[in-house]
């Protein structure tokens, strides 16, 4: 994160809760989407609903204070008073007291972001004002960013997570009210150039399951992993593409751009 100082609280110097260099932290539940379940309410503190003229037709990860994660396939219209983040929700239409609403200030997608095949499907959203606890630079048990892994990380075989609020089926017209979950392994390189020739073996990440996968309306929603060497959750995919759904999909890969990230938004990403 850009801040990295430790707040402290003004009556004998006890540390924050969860102070502002904290990340890939699930404080309420520690460590469809497609045959998925439902998650618990607080489960995936980064995760946020995009919402385009009042619909929800994106997830996005925050990760830093101002900023958000999500698929440039999602934000092809770039006129930032178009869209709201709505972070740590769990119902959509029955919006929980802890949910934050967040205007947005900027739209920047990867200058070059391909429609033909999703390479670079990438893009970020500046909110308008700080996803930190109002008045206070530190977070709540529900709005939290994931970390962003370094560059070089491999977590190929490990079991990952896909949140969103997209269809259940390949097809449906309906968008589930509650936040899913689906557990997906992620796969090797050459296991994902198998599923998709088009996938790219750097810039991108395949993962899926047994009928699991994410769907329609989970495009830029997080797929993250827990890293046990680090004890956190790091973010480690945007919802990119598939054949359908339940087959399996192919996910922006994050730690790749993570100095695109860095470098756009004028931030520093912490893992």
């Amino acid at each position: 994160m850009l801040v990295l100082s430790i707040v402290f609280l003004c009556i004998g110097l006890t540390a924050a809760k969860w102070p502002a260099n904290t990340c890939g932290e699930r404080p309420l539940h520690a460590g469809k989407v497609v045959n998925g379940v439902v998650a618990k309410e607080g489960d995936w503190p980064w995760m946020c609903s995009m919402l385009f003229n009042g619909r929800h037709i994106c997830g996005a990860t925050l990760v830093h204070q101002k900023w958000v994660v999500t698929a440039a396939h999602c934000v092809t219209d770039k006129t930032a008073s178009k869209y709201v983040l709505e972070c740590g929700l769990h119902h959509r239409t029955n919006k929980e007291s802890w949910t934050r609403s967040f205007k947005v200030l900027r739209v920047l997608g990867h200058a070059q972001y391909s429609s033909s095949n999703y390479r670079n499907d990438i893009a970020v959203m500046e909110l308008e004002t700080s996803a930190y606890i109002p008045g206070k630079t530190e977070w709540d048990d529900y709005v939290m960013p994931a970390c962003v892994p370094p560059t070089g990380s491999d977590y190929a075989g490990k079991t990952s997570y896909a949140t969103g609020w997209g269809t259940l089926s390949s097809g449906a017209s309906t968008l589930p009210l509650p936040l899913y979950q689906v557990d997906l392994r992620i796969w090797s390189k050459t296991e994902c150039q198998a599923y998709a020739t088009m996938a790219h073996p750097t810039t991108q990440v395949c993962a899926g399951g047994p009928n699991k996968d994410t769907c329609q309306g989970d495009s830029g929603g997080p797929l993250t992993v827990f890293d046990d060497a680090k004890n956190k959750w790091q973010l480690i995919g945007a919802t990119s593409w598939g054949y359908g759904c339940g087959q399996g999909g192919v996910y922006t890969q994050i730690e790749y751009y993570r100095s695109w990230i860095e470098s756009t938004c004028g931030i520093t990403l912490i893992n």
